[in-house]
């Protein structure tokens, strides 16, 4: 074979195999313009719309052919990426905003309930996955969402005490209205609109009345003081009018008020009573209603079985915690502290004053604009998963 022809076809062999190593150094991450893509190992391929798993997780290859960070909604689910491409799990603080993205990494809406050292929690994402606090309207009843140290923690089986007034929420975390009973113990009454725990005099429809101590809200029984005057609630509440035997002593009790040092004439006949308002005559001929009421002890849990909407009859409360539940049972992870960087803002509304189920219509987070500012489509994880790639470029 003549020199020429066996060099030429060695330089051809030498082309071949360089190309070959070209690439194979291709296969998995790149960079270009500062963007990542990925070379399929198996068919030296540019990957587009699909997932990629490593040993760091999941990340996503847009339509584009470039890796995904910051919000990105795929098959009608959003999704969050870091600045590194990998796909979000657990809580995540997103310009000033609380999101809970699933493990399977779809973010969050309506109720989720998390449990850490045994203590059970509720929290609320709204329709733009932005966590709620404050006042939120849900299924025609109040609820309350922590904003100081359990941030978001839905006010249970408690008292609260907001803008100096007090709250009663139930197992159910509804806001009370109306007349309840703490475990037994003492009465109360909210106002049947607001919710605000009253004090002082208040009258029922038939006109019986009762007193709700100004120091606590609770209602009075047996024997109790006002402005100087002693009045006799039964056991129920409602304050007793005219004569009363209090073991073998009687009293009167003019509209509620028991009479002192001073001679009354009842039903024709005069009766005389001391300074402690006994009656000191005649009493045989004397009907009189018997005081048999206790004072009631005080208890903060609440009764009340609460409502079968929302979360249930879950009782205590947390900081949002590890190794939650959500409503499919998938599990949350331990809460980030760290601020996402995202290329694009995840909006929100603000609350709505609707009382649908969902709060009202919110705005959903902007698709992300790391993919030439264009919101791409998406496949699915289950049928087009780039399984056992490299390490993710970070």
């Amino acid at each position: 074979m003549k020199a020429g022809k066996k060099l030429g076809i060695a330089l051809i062999a030498f082309s071949l195999g360089a190309a070959g190593l070209t690439q194979a150094s291709l296969a998995g991450w790149n960079q270009k313009n500062g963007k990542y893509y990925y070379i399929d190992e198996k068919t030296n391929t540019r990957i587009t719309g699909k997932w990629i798993h490593t040993n760091s997780g999941y990340y996503y290859i847009g339509s584009d052919g470039y890796m995904v960070t910051g919000w990105k909604r795929i098959n009608n689910n959003w999704h969050f990426f870091n600045k590194s491409g990998l796909m979000v799990t657990g809580w995540r603080k997103v310009e000033n905003s609380w999101y809970y993205l699933k493990s399977d990494g779809v973010m969050q809406t309506g109720w989720l309930k998390t449990t850490k050292d045994g203590k059970v929690s509720w929290y609320y994402l709204k329709s733009s996955g932005v966590m709620a606090t404050g006042w939120r309207p849900l299924n025609n009843k109040w609820y309350y969402f922590e904003t100081g140290e359990e941030e978001g923690v839905m006010a249970m089986d408690k008292w609260e005490k907001l803008k100096d007034k007090w709250y009663h929420f139930g197992s159910d975390g509804a806001m009370q209205t109306g007349w309840i009973q703490i475990n037994e113990g003492p009465y109360y009454y909210l106002n049947s609109t607001t919710g605000v725990m009253e004090t002082g005099w208040k009258t029922d429809t038939e006109g019986n009345k009762y007193y709700l101590r100004p120091e606590s809200g609770k209602m009075a029984v047996a024997w109790y003081k006002i402005d100087n005057a002693w009045y006799y609630f039964a056991q129920n509440g409602k304050m007793v009018k005219g004569w009363l035997q209090d073991g073998n002593r009687y009293y009167y009790l003019s509209e509620g008020k028991m009479v002192v040092n001073q001679e009354l004439s009842i039903d024709g006949k005069s009766y005389r009573f001391d300074g402690s308002g006994v009656c000191t005559s005649d009493v045989s001929s004397v009907s009189a209603a018997q005081a048999t009421a206790k004072e009631l002890k005080e208890n903060k849990q609440s009764k009340n079985t609460g409502s079968s909407d929302g979360p249930g009859a879950a009782v205590g409360s947390g900081a949002k915690g590890t190794q939650g539940t959500q409503a499919d049972g998938s599990s949350s992870t331990e809460k980030k502290s760290e601020n996402a960087s995202s290329s694009a803002a995840a909006s929100s509304s603000s609350a709505s004053s609707s009382s649908s189920s969902s709060g009202g219509e919110e705005a959903v987070p902007n698709s992300a604009k790391n993919n030439g500012g264009k919101n791409k489509t998406a496949a699915t994880k289950s049928s087009e998963l780039v399984e056992g790639g490299t390490a993710g470029p970070d």
